[in-house]
């Protein structure tokens, strides 16, 4: 049981360290921003579904928790980029900054769900709430390249 925790600690832990290259720093402006934030989403709901053992909860709590601090950088670029643009772009990324939180929001209470509540029902509601939102920010993604 123990080398089982050991080894899905590791493995959440070299996850984060590989995937923390891909957040802030090579997204550029709104698309960049929008792209992480779904990428974040999906991530941890991939992350939910691969725990199989009550051992893995803390592996998923650490992946959430890590998705969440990615889509809190990418909010904050995006109101950056909202506070600096004008008319329908300006429009877009106040919308797509209310996505994030949203996301953020269900990111949370998914977390809160999975690993320490065990309530379908929430995680349920929390995840559809984030699907949403992944859907939101695709659409907005699209909207922004046509403005």
């Amino acid at each position: 049981m123990v080398l089982v925790l050991l080894v899905a600690t590791l493995g959440t832990v070299g996850y984060l360290f590989l995937n923390r290259g891909g957040t802030t720093s090579t997204a550029s402006g709104f698309l960049g921003a929008d792209q992480q934030s779904v990428k974040a989403a999906t991530t941890v709901v991939a992350a939910a579904q691969a725990v199989q053992r009550f051992a893995a909860l803390h592996s998923f709590d650490l992946v959430a928790q890590a998705q969440s601090a990615v889509l809190d950088r990418q909010l904050t670029s995006l109101r950056s980029i909202a506070s600096s643009s004008t008319g329908r772009q300006k429009q877009i990324a106040n919308e797509t900054a209310s996505t994030v939180q949203l996301a953020l929001e269900a990111v949370d209470r998914y977390r809160r769900a999975v690993a320490f509540t065990y309530r379908l029902a929430d995680a349920e509601q929390a995840l559809q709430d984030l699907n949403n939102a992944v859907a939101t920010l695709k659409q907005q993604a699209q909207a922004w390249q046509h403005a």
